[in-house]
């Protein structure tokens, strides 16, 4: 392919005096009768040459492109794509079309795992003859197939296009999706996507597994936990049979296809649900050193689910024998005493943080005799930390371990990224602390800390209920973010409703979540819109119902579009510093709205109040936004939560021991 090129086109206009001194003097000189062959050549060859000096004078050059490009569709031919098959062959009739003359496709589906359907360059084939299994959908098994460097020619662009309903059933990770992005981006692969709308219509009843969280690794002395996390477009309550639960596992000596049902409780047997978005824990039992697969399946009663096949979920655990802990105590008794707990399960390095008499820091490592090793030096670099598989701090005040920075870091990232668990006792020394490092270290952790449990929480939510959010889906998605995130708090947390339009009001005073959850729901859904915005007067109400419910922690929700009035007589900004003062930061969620004014105001709200900000861009993503979105955050500010894999003692090996404050 040749691309053609001026530095300065402008230049073009020099043909035409260069023309009119040609061919005016030849018109004169040489009427017809008198033309000759010579005469002819002559005026030629200066056509040639004007022609030549204009071309000259623009800078034109011609660069030949000989790089091909390779283009793979991964298209997602699961289940849940069934009937979109027809769309998605159309789409990459479509790619054909638009592809340059030196670009070559080829096309990959995958379910469960992935498959070259055709190679680049081979007879084009329908999505509809995979053969794939599509009861499970891997969307980042599928992107790592695709990036095989044997499927490339040398020296080729690549590029992958990327076409799935966004619904990953095969029990990984955000995580996991983001290190296969990554692999396509260090192998220098371009990743386009198309979304596949594969919703349901509204009169179709559907219950869905939506959702699966886990460890995938875990111990053979723990009890480990799985959450489901069910979608329903109705009640269980409205249909006169049973809703099943059920785990298998896989029984890899008795074939392929061949798992065992496991006993989880009576409870899971007949499961109530809500319509909308409902959180189900199940506890897997102990088992012995391996590698396990599990099956999840969700059975609905006949005729109340259009889709069976997005019911089921796999996921791997790997169990150990072998717990590395380490325990950070603030006394030598406290040091002896959790050695002496957990040392029937775990191998324990016990180090004393404590201060002596001149009130420097000091550092022991307990030894087996008993006795302390002075001038020890915690664990402190992701090296020596990533050894761990359990982390205890226990009475503990982080700012008198050495190289404190650099063991919070790499802590936070053995937590976050290597899946070790942290556990916290006792006083940490982060009440009402203003130090960065403890601030840092609070938020780190999804834990409340000395007697925060008997405080009362307060969850202040401030919904627009104006004109502007009339439009397409914002107000059902304003209503529906907001009880989603109900299922996140505590029974006994408090919930508060300010609704806003024309004037704020409050349409549910502080109410205690438990026992008065659905007529919180039916608050939130009797909202009904109006004309105005007073997005400034509804923070300075959340702000005054706060101070007067004196709550221990309080957060506020803030969903809108971002759009104020003028005529407002709180000033927003005003407003968030007001609550700033209380403690309470503001998560702000952005419903679709791409104007800056709008945006910048929401940014700036979540910022001034030490909140997030976040931006809803499609409302069928409802679900995987408040649960893989918004829950971390929230769960860290207020709401208790256990870690994801959580050592637990029976209550008899405490007995008779003694921990000091």
């Amino acid at each position: 392919m040749r691309n053609v090129s001026f530095d300065n086109p402008y230049l073009f206009l020099l043909a035409i005096p260069l023309i009119l001194l040609v061919v005016i003097p030849f018109a004169i000189a040489i009427r017809k009768e008198n033309r000759q062959k010579s005469s002819v050549i002559s005026f030629v060859i200066h056509l040639v040459i004007v022609t030549l000096v204009t071309f000259a004078a623009a800078g034109t050059l011609i660069t030949e492109i000989k790089t091909q490009t390779t283009v793979y569709v991964v298209a997602d031919v699961s289940y849940s794509s069934d009937k979109n098959l027809d769309l998605i062959d159309e789409y990459i009739e479509e790619l054909k079309s638009d592809l340059p003359r030196n670009t070559k496709l080829g096309v990959i589906c995958f379910g469960e795992k992935a498959e070259v359907l055709y190679m680049p360059g081979e007879e084009a084939k329908s999505v509809k003859e995979s053969t794939v299994n599509n009861a499970v959908t891997n969307i980042g098994n599928a992107l790592l197939e695709a990036s095989n460097d044997e499927l490339y020619p040398k020296d080729n662009l690549k590029r992958i296009v990327l076409i799935t309903d966004a619904k990953d059933t095969a029990g990984g990770t955000q995580g996991s999706l983001v290190s296969s992005v990554q692999v396509l981006e260090k192998k220098g692969i371009k990743l386009d996507a198309i979304f596949l709308d594969n919703n349901l219509k509204d009169d179709a009843p559907e219950l869905q597994l939506s959702d699966l969280q886990g460890t995938s690794k875990t111990f053979s002395t723990v009890e480990a936990e799985i959450t489901l996390l069910l979608q329903s477009n109705y009640e269980s309550s409205e249909i006169g049979g049973k809703t099943k639960i059920t785990v298998y596992q896989k029984l890899h000596s008795e074939g392929e296809d061949s798992y065992v049902e496991l006993d989880i409780g009576k409870e899971f047997n007949d499961v109530e649900f809500m319509s909308g978005f409902n959180v189900k824990t199940i506890k897997l039992p102990k088992r012995s050193e391996g590698v396990y697969d599990y099956k999840v399946v969700v059975t609905p009663v006949v005729g109340y689910d259009y889709t069976t096949e997005n019911n089921v979920y796999t996921f791997t655990q790997e169990v150990s024998n072998d717990i590395n802990m380490l325990v950070l105590a603030g006394t030598k008794d406290e040091a002896i005493s959790l050695t002496n707990v957990y040392s029937s399960i775990a191998k324990v390095d016990a180090y004393v943080v404590d201060v002596d008499k001149k009130d420097a820091p000091r550092v022991r490592f307990l030894q087996d005799d008993g006795t302390l090793q002075n001038d020890a030096e915690v664990p402190y670099t992701i090296e020596t930390l990533s050894k761990y598989d359990e982390i205890v701090i226990s009475n503990v005040d982080v700012r008198n371990i050495a190289n404190t920075t650099s063991f919070l870091h790499y802590l936070e990232t053995v937590v976050e990224l290597f899946g070790k668990n942290l556990t916290t006792m006792g006083n940490l020394e982060i009440q009402n602390k203003t130090d960065a490092l403890l601030k840092d270290l609070e938020g780190m952790l999804p834990v409340t800390y000395g007697n925060a449990n008997a405080d009362k929480k307060l969850y202040t939510f401030v919904l627009d209920a104006s004109h502007s959010v009339n439009q397409a889906y914002k107000f059902k998605a304003i209503k529906e973010i907001a009880k989603s995130v109900l299922t996140l708090l505590n029974e006994n947390d408090y919930v508060a409703i300010v609704s806003f339009s024309g004037e704020a009001k409050p349409i549910l005073a502080p109410t205690e979540l438990g026992p008065n959850r659905e007529e919180i729901i039916s608050k939130i859904d009797g909202m009904e819109l109006k004309q105005g915005t007073m997005l400034g007067s509804a923070l300075q109400l959340a702000s005054d119902i706060i101070e007067g419910f004196g709550a221990g922690e309080s957060q506020v929700m803030l969903l809108s579009d971002g759009k104020s009035t003028p005529h407002d007589k709180h000033d927003p900004k005003d407003a968030a510093i007001n609550l700033k003062a209380q403690n309470a930061p503001v998560t702000t969620v952005n419903i679709s709205t791409y104007e800056t004014n709008a945006m910048q105001l929401m940014e700036n709200i979540a910022k001034i109040t030490g909140g997030n900000y976040y931006f809803l861009e499609n409302a069928e993503e409802i679900g995987d936004f408040v649960f893989s979105t918004i829950a971390d955050d929230l769960t860290e500010v207020i709401v208790e939560k256990e870690s994801s894999v959580h050592v637990k003692i029976p209550e008899p090996i405490l007995d008779g021991i003694s921990i000091e404050p």
